[in-house]
């Protein structure tokens, strides 16, 4: 059960003013309250960073002082994070600026323009990031002060910025987010965690992917509440999910393929507990779930096409429970659009699933029906599965991907498909 009413002085609090699941008209100077000054807590890729928005129309301006886009010796700026989108893939730096790359028909790459970049770019003006996350045709950060931007298609209302048409070419302000902890992009939908332990989600919402009960989209953020304190969030297609801080998982919108993990294939407008504890991250794929456990165990739930849920499973069987997947020691996984992909403690990479664009990253696009090991890996500590493509983060900060290439997606300066993984040249 959704609980609203309690939380409201939470949500006016933690500067969601569209609180208790209302959405507020507000003049365009007061939605943005004033930063807390605190740092957020990112705990990982699919967790958001912080943002200063302004008004919103405002562009990425930051009153505070930048970092240098260079490394500390002058050279590349090494990866902090990974998000590979749909068709797209964007790596925060760790100066807080963003390099994103791949397709950009909509924007969705934040360089001010359309048009494919097939070698990563900075978006420019965009710094003091803390997370960011990717997805079909838009890409939302937040800073780390709070606040939270996006950029790319408006369709559906996905950026947060009050309309529901149109593109921004560039980073724009979220209305009234300012106390934003984790940021997760869905297909036509977005959602944050606030540092007050509520979500707020956007965008589309006929599949009952914002959580708020009502089945309708919004153009500015919709609140919605657990029973738990929500630390991180992750969006797939048309579901949503979010990490308490007590080890618990929660999961709502479409449920018919058993995304939801709640032991049914019913689609929800409201949070569904998952029948996981001790959790320790969460992420949804496009009709999957995936989380991985404080003890470094993975397990996923929804549609097994593929074997993307456990190819130990019957093949195209919908897994409303999770499943364990012959996966140990995992620090990180990431579910896709068709295949998952796990870093171990050691920096291997296992992944399964599909591979007909060789994003196993086994040397080839053959069918395998197991988990494997990502060739010559050894030192990955991140790792972001997009739809036909995967990419990691090594432990210098270099960022290797592999799979799909058809819009650039790998950052390499080709449209060609590797079956294994390729160094990408940051900026």
């Amino acid at each position: 059960m959704i609980r609203r009413w309690p939380v409201c002085a939470a949500l006016w609090a933690g500067g969601l003013l569209s609180g208790c699941g209302l959405v507020l008209d507000l003049d365009p100077d007061v939605r943005q309250p004033a930063l807390d000054g605190g740092d957020a807590d990112a705990g990982g890729r699919r967790d958001g960073a912080v943002a200063d928005a302004g008004a919103p129309d405002a562009g990425p301006a930051e009153d505070a002082a930048t970092a240098d886009a260079s490394g500390p010796d002058g050279g590349v700026d090494p990866a902090a994070a990974i998000a590979a989108g749909t068709l797209h893939t964007c790596a925060l730096l760790a100066s807080g600026r963003v390099a994103c790359w791949g397709q950009n028909t909509d924007g969705q790459v934040g360089a001010g323009t359309v048009g494919t970049r097939v070698e990563p770019s900075e978006v420019p003006g965009l710094d003091g990031v803390a997370g960011v996350d990717a997805a079909f045709q838009h890409t939302c950060a937040f800073r780390t002060g709070g606040r939270a931007l996006c950029w790319g298609s408006a369709m559906d209302g996905r950026l947060g910025n009050m309309s529901s048409s149109g593109m921004a070419l560039a980073p724009t302000g979220v209305v009234g987010l300012s106390t934003v902890v984790s940021i997760a992009t869905g297909t036509s939908h977005t959602c944050a965690a606030l540092t007050s332990g509520v979500f707020a989600c956007w965008g589309r919402g006929a599949e009952g992917q914002l959580g708020n009960g009502s089945g309708s989209s919004a153009t500015v953020p919709v609140s919605g509440y657990v029973g738990s304190a929500v630390v991180a969030v992750t969006a797939g297609q048309s579901h949503s999910c979010a990490r308490g801080a007590d080890g618990s998982a929660f999961c709502w919108g479409s449920g018919s393929l058993g995304q939801l993990g709640d032991g049914t294939t019913v689609s929800s407008g409201t949070p569904k507990t998952v029948l996981l504890t001790e959790v320790a991250q969460i992420d949804a794929g496009d009709h999957h779930t995936c989380a991985r456990t404080t003890s470094g165990e993975v397990f996923c739930f929804g549609n097994n096409a593929d074997g993307r849920v456990s190819p130990a499973g019957t093949p195209g069987a919908l897994v409303s429970t999770p499943t364990r997947v012959a996966v140990s020691s995992a620090v990180d996984v990431s579910a896709g659009g068709s295949h998952t992909c796990a870093v171990h403690a050691t920096g291997e990479v296992s992944c399964w699933g599909a591979n007909g664009f060789g994003q196993l990253g086994v040397g080839s696009t053959d069918p395998v029906g197991v988990v494997v090991a990502v060739t010559d890996l050894h030192d990955a500590v991140d790792v972001s599965s997009g739809a036909q493509h995967t990419c990691v983060i090594r432990r210098g900060g270099e960022v290797a991907c592999w799979g799909n290439n058809g819009s650039g997606q790998l950052g390499v300066p080709s449209l060609e498909p590797h079956t294994a993984p390729v160094d990408v040249p940051l900026p």
